[in-house]
């Protein structure tokens, strides 16, 4: 990947696919060529005598999963730009490598294999804490096209990137733009979360949107919104109402709970 694909990960259960079919829409909406990437390995104690054979049969099998996988993604979006790839080693190392220059990242909630319940396992989070590029974590509604892209925004730096990629987001999908803050009602913060919004709005005019104060715990807030959204855009790590996102109970909540597909950001927001 050049720094405009997307990467997909991919072991060929239903969840992966539904990642794959996720990644190939964007790819299409972005207009960039998208990347299936299957980890793979076998184990056995010892060193068998026929070690070629086995590691020949697991090749073969990876291959023909990853060759399924792509077939997966042109019968979702016939316009796509796919290939696919094989490769031997552990899956968080060999998705973060693969994705190293990519413009994202793509994982599913749970598979088989290598993705086994990635996000109740090391994969998703790894790749989440470690990727240089944005990760989107699908689960829940991941075919739905109606509702709201939603930005969880704060007072962090990584905010404004938060808006920057919910307002792109809703564009490519022709829909509204919700940006949510958690903070009591009577807090000043109304006025410069408008106007965030609003310079934004600018660049994205057709883009309706609307900013929100939230009075609660910020997981729950966003499990909620999630469950009228397409897509929760949050930054990596921020402070204030969703404070350490993937590094506490919040983003943990959210990624095990929420009912539409996540997108992580992470690297300098745009300007």
């Amino acid at each position: 990947m050049d720094g405009t694909g997307i990467v997909v990960g991919s072991d060929g259960s239903a969840s992966s696919d539904d990642a794959v079919r996720w990644a190939a829409a964007e790819a299409v909406r972005a207009g960039v060529p998208l990347r299936v990437v299957l980890a793979y390995h076998w184990r056995w104690p010892g060193r068998p005598a026929r070690a070629e054979e086995l590691d020949r049969f697991a090749r073969e099998h990876a291959e023909t999963t990853v060759a399924r996988s792509v077939t997966v993604a042109r019968q979702a979006e016939p316009a796509v730009a796919v290939d696919g790839v094989a490769i031997m080693g552990v899956p968080a190392d060999v998705l973060l490598t693969s994705a190293a220059k990519a413009a994202m990242l793509v994982v599913g909630f749970k598979g088989d294999h290598g993705f086994a319940a990635a996000l109740l396992g090391s994969v998703a989070f790894e790749v989440a804490t470690y990727a240089t590029c944005p990760v989107a974590v699908v689960r829940g509604r991941a075919g739905v096209a109606t509702g709201p892209v939603v930005a969880a925004v704060d007072g962090s730096a990584a905010a404004e990137g938060v808006l920057a990629t919910g307002f792109e987001q809703a564009a490519r999908r022709g829909c509204d733009l919700l940006a949510l803050r958690v903070d009591p009602p009577e807090a000043p913060v109304a006025a410069d979360l408008a106007a965030s919004v609003a310079r934004w709005r600018a660049k994205y005019p057709a883009v309706r949107a609307e900013s929100r104060l939230v009075d609660g715990h910020p997981a729950q807030v966003l499990v909620d919104a999630s469950r009228d959204a397409q897509l929760v855009v949050v930054g990596h790590r921020g402070h204030g109402g969703f404070a350490g996102l993937l590094l506490g109970s919040v983003g943990h909540a959210l990624l095990h709970h929420a009912e539409c597909p996540v997108l992580v950001l992470r690297g300098a927001p745009p300007h």
